[in-house]
């Protein structure tokens, strides 16, 4: 990474007005949510993200994945008939998940329970009820022989930090792109959540699927992390600034 992509980065981490923590040593997986905000970032800047175009974000995105091999292709994210006030962590576990799975759908229904019980307008509060969940299960040894769980978890949470920030801080390369477009009318903070939900949900999909043809685990949560981090992209892109 050039020194003039690095001062890009440190310009847009010097003048957030929210800055939400949610890192969790505690998941051996975490740096999967890690390289999928990282990705974003470094994305913005190589392109325009209000102008871009869906190759261009998608190049700009793999771009960060050089030290990972894949399929160069996106897998399959929810479509935005799915993206309403309506949706919920419940019907996406019924509907996105092997419902034979019944851990997966216990840690999901844990998660939505928190969603429908927490202040929605905090997203702090809503990351860090995630991370003690989480952590209860990782104490209890619970999740912690699925890769799969891990990873999408710290998905989830280092998305609704990456959204939030976006939505709210002026120097943040998706501000106006989320500002621009339907979060607005479909509101916030819920599509902020959705949107979280989605990179969990594609996340999940691609590693079920194999990793987009990866040959190591390692390479298949790069694959699939980079296929979340484009699905949100390109989503929040589409309503944006036409």
């Amino acid at each position: 990474m050039n020194s003039t992509v690095n001062e890009q980065l440190q310009s847009i981490d010097d003048c957030n007005k929210l800055v939400l923590d949610c890192t969790n040593d505690n998941n051996s997986k975490d740096y999967v949510g890690k390289i999928h905000n990282e990705s974003l970032n470094h994305a913005a800047t190589l392109v325009d993200v209000t102008v871009a175009s869906d190759d261009e974000l998608f190049g700009a995105i793999t771009d960060y994945f050089d030290n990972y091999s894949g399929s160069g292709e996106p897998t399959k994210y929810l479509s935005d008939e799915h993206l309403s006030n309506g949706l919920s962590l419940e019907t996406y576990a019924l509907e996105y998940v092997n419902t034979q799975d019944k851990l997966k759908l216990q840690v999901l229904n844990g998660i939505h329970e928190i969603l429908i019980t927490s202040d929605l307008n905090d997203p702090q509060e809503v990351i860090s009820s995630i991370t003690s969940y989480e952590n209860e299960l990782i104490n209890g040894n619970i999740i912690n022989s699925s890769p799969e769980i891990l990873g999408f978890i710290s998905l989830f949470r280092h998305s609704l930090k990456y959204w939030n920030e976006a939505y709210v801080n002026e120097c943040h390369p998706f501000y106006f792109v989320l500002n621009q477009n339907e979060v607005q009318t479909k509101g916030v903070p819920w599509e902020l959540i959705v949107r979280a939900a989605v990179d969990m949900a594609v996340y999940n999909d691609c590693l079920s699927s194999g990793g987009g043809g990866a040959q190591t685990l390692s390479e298949a949560e790069g694959n699939c992390a980079q296929d979340a981090a484009y699905s949100s992209a390109r989503a929040f892109h589409e309503g944006c600034c036409g």
